[in-house]
């Protein structure tokens, strides 16, 4: 009896020890494939700092190309940037100025049909006796963005210079005809002959007359460039009109001199022709004002 129960202790006995060393097996089994998926996991994390590695070496590459790109930009930017500054000061306020004096007359609406069709507008210097006689032409010629700036009441020389009073009479006289008739009052003014001395006025009445002006508020203007329309003997063609203003072309403020008078008869249809060659050569256009640059005088 006492055998059959110590038999019985002994298969127990090694029953557990199989079992232990079943469970020390599987442990040890179950250490390994951890310490396998530990391994696979190291060598992943390695894989992924490798390649971490990679990108961020890449990513400064990137960078580097980046700043290298924008510094080119920047580079370039500025080279551009002094080109178009450069073109700005070579073509800076390069504005082409259309004025008509002695008028307005019977061509005056063919003038203005004209600067419409090509886009632009004038300056008129309008004569008071010539203005009586087109009052329509005037308020027109405002209304469709032309400037009425004053030039005489009566255009005679030897009245209009003879002395500061008789200058006055006639100046005033056309500045209020010219408020009233357009509503606008006149900032611009053109003397007959201009400022020169020896054109039309011996006795040298600007010098006294000239700072009163100035001090009303007008800007006298003379001009640079001359169609030749009204030269005594001479009769320009229409090309030979357009030429004579392009022969003078060139400074950035170009006051062009001409007469709506219908004495030469071309200067309508030379007006495409002007405005054609002066855009070609960098010109817009403009109509004079108090700001307008003031230009040196070109005699006739």
């Amino acid at each position: 009896m006492k055998e059959k129960k110590s038999g019985s202790i002994r298969s127990i006995v090694v029953l557990l020890s199989i079992i232990v060393c079943v469970l020390f097996a599987v442990e040890i089994v179950s250490s390994f494939v951890t310490l396998r998926q530990l391994d696979g996991i190291r060598s992943d994390n390695a894989r992924v700092q490798s390649e971490l590695s990679e990108q961020k070496n890449e990513n400064k590459k990137m960078r580097s190309q980046l700043d290298s790109l924008a510094s080119a930009t920047s580079g370039l930017q500025s080279q551009v940037a002094k080109i178009q500054q450069t073109r700005a000061k070579m073509g800076k306020n390069k504005v082409a100025y259309l004025t008509y004096d002695d008028g307005p007359s019977n061509i005056t609406p063919a003038l203005l049909d004209a600067l419409k069709a090509n886009g632009v507008h004038a300056t008129f210097f309008v004569v008071g006796t010539a203005a009586q006689n087109h009052p329509d032409v005037i308020k027109r010629a405002v209304a469709e963005g032309n400037v009425i700036g004053i030039h005489s009441w009566t255009h005679d020389y030897k009245y209009i210079y003879s002395n500061e009073t008789n200058f006055f009479e006639d100046f005033n006289k056309l500045k209020d005809y010219i408020t009233t008739l357009t509503g606008i009052a006149p900032t611009v003014n053109r003397y007959p002959g201009g400022t020169s001395e020896t054109a039309g006025n011996p006795n040298r009445i600007l010098r006294t007359v000239d700072p009163k002006v100035k001090a009303m508020g007008f800007k006298p203007f003379d001009w640079n460039a001359y169609a030749k329309d009204a030269v005594a003997g001479y009769r320009p063609s229409v090309e030979q009109t357009a030429q004579n203003v392009m022969s003078t072309a060139g400074p950035n403020t170009l006051v062009i001199l001409s007469h709506d008078t219908g004495v030469n008869g071309n200067d309508v249809a030379a007006l495409p022709l002007i405005v054609k060659g002066l855009r070609e050569r960098g010109y817009s256009f403009g109509t004079l004002s108090t700001s307008t640059p003031k230009v040196q005088w070109n005699p006739a």
